[in-house]
């Protein structure tokens, strides 16, 4: 975990040279990825398991991109969780991946939901900030082959958009 931290702190420098001094500063203090486990508990999730984090960061992104600051019930968040698990199933370079490197892809996208909540927050009051963000996300999550537009979070999980 902390060689995968401080991987994700080096990549960030390139960007974000402040937000990488912020980061490795609060890696340093405290437990960030037993923390977001802690709190992924409250919902059924486990922080070890590659499909519970990417529950995270892409309900945590469609929040973001919609400007939904509600709580997820663990209901929905299981229910994303099985279609993650489901869609990994097709991905050989998943399924054939090493635990370390697993484990690397889970933190990282860990590391990337708790920097979309914490920006959701300080935005919160600055719906030009909203918008910036909600973009930056959707950009990213496109990037990463998940279109949040045409996707919507329901209590049984992502359903496509109709229309």
């Amino acid at each position: 975990t902390r060689a995968n931290l401080a991987s994700f702190v080096e990549k960030t420098r390139t960007t974000d040279p402040a937000g990488a001094a912020q980061m490795e500063q609060q890696f340093a203090t405290m437990d960030v990825i037993g923390a977001i486990g802690a709190a992924m508990l409250e919902s059924g999730l486990n922080k070890d398991n590659i499909a519970d984090a990417h529950t995270v960061w892409a309900v945590n992104a469609w929040s973001a991109v919609h400007g939904d600051m509600t709580q997820t019930p663990p209901e929905t968040a299981i229910a994303v969780s099985q279609q993650t698990a489901m869609a990994f199933l097709q991905v050989p370079e998943l399924v054939d991946a090493d635990d370390a490197t697993k484990q690397e892809m889970a933190e990282s996208l860990l590391i990337q939901a708790a920097l979309i909540i914490a920006a959701q927050e300080a935005a919160a009051d600055d719906p030009a900030l909203v918008k910036q963000l909600a973009d930056a996300v959707r950009q990213g999550a496109k990037a990463s082959g998940l279109d949040l537009d045409a996707i919507q979070l329901t209590d049984t999980g992502f359903v496509p958009v109709k229309g």
